[in-house]
């Protein structure tokens, strides 16, 4: 079959190729499955003894070619949702700064490779989290805020090293972050995290929003009010209730 080649490196053609061939319908899924791409081979080429990343980004590749080839071909292309890492663990290591602030840090690839391949027509920059005293990808777990009320509290997971599977990537306007427009993050399943916060008398969730876990890799800043960003980590967002654009990644 002619969709099934697959390359050793991304395959910059093939997502040209996918971009140009997605109908208003499914563009966002194209896109999100591109991200899902490039971010698969990321992880291999910085982890060539982890196979399992290779097979992800040829399963991946293999799916983009047949989207081609049905779209040349006016086939029908089913998107099926599903998670991006269903079965697939990360893992991430339990750190704290001096203001209490606790977050999970991850692998700065997971930020890398959905920004490189994601449509930065919108304006989107990369995550303010890359500067000489940033923290890189992340996923926070205690505000400052919750670890003002634990002053004197030890915590004593921090160094311990936890899973997480990665979900739904969402697109949305942040309130409490004033210094943004718009923020783009990936979701994380991570049931320790819920159990940690909740074994220190803290809510399942952050600051007790109700909202999952995530990790952001995309902000649009709002240019009247950015300025500059003293704490870019610690922020309680709230989301606004209006639509965001969600898309589900292939496996």
């Amino acid at each position: 079959m002619s969709w099934y080649k697959q390359s050793q490196n991304v395959d910059t053609s093939l997502i040209m190729e996918a971009r140009s061939l997605a109908g208003s319908g499914d563009i966002h899924h194209i896109l999100n499955v591109i991200s899902c791409y490039q971010m698969q081979m990321d992880l291999y080429n910085s982890r060539p003894t982890e196979p399992k990343w290779k097979q992800k980004a040829n399963e991946t590749e293999r799916w983009l070619r047949k989207y081609v080839y049905d779209k040349k071909n006016k086939l029908n292309t089913k998107l099926k949702p599903v998670f991006a890492s269903k079965g697939v663990k990360f893992v991430g290591t339990i750190k704290r700064q001096d203001d209490g602030f606790s977050y999970v840090k991850v692998d700065d690839e997971i930020i890398n490779g959905l920004f490189a391949a994601m449509d930065k027509s919108d304006g989107a920059v990369k995550a303010p989290y890359f500067d000489k005293d940033g923290i890189g990808a992340h996923i926070s777990f205690i505000s400052s805020e919750e670890g003002e009320k634990m002053k004197g509290v030890k915590i004593k997971e921090l160094g311990d090293v936890v899973h997480f599977e990665l979900g739904e990537i969402v697109s949305l306007n942040p309130e409490g972050w004033d210094e943004m427009d718009k923020v783009w993050f990936v979701q994380v399943k991570c049931p320790e995290l819920s159990k940690i916060r909740k074994s220190y008398g803290l809510p399942a969730t952050y600051n007790g929003s109700g909202h999952k876990f995530h990790i952001t890799f995309a902000v649009k800043k709002n240019k009247k009010r950015c300025g500059f960003i003293k704490n870019p980590y610690n922020r309680s967002l709230n989301f606004r209730s209006t639509t965001p654009v969600r898309a589900w990644l292939p496996i």
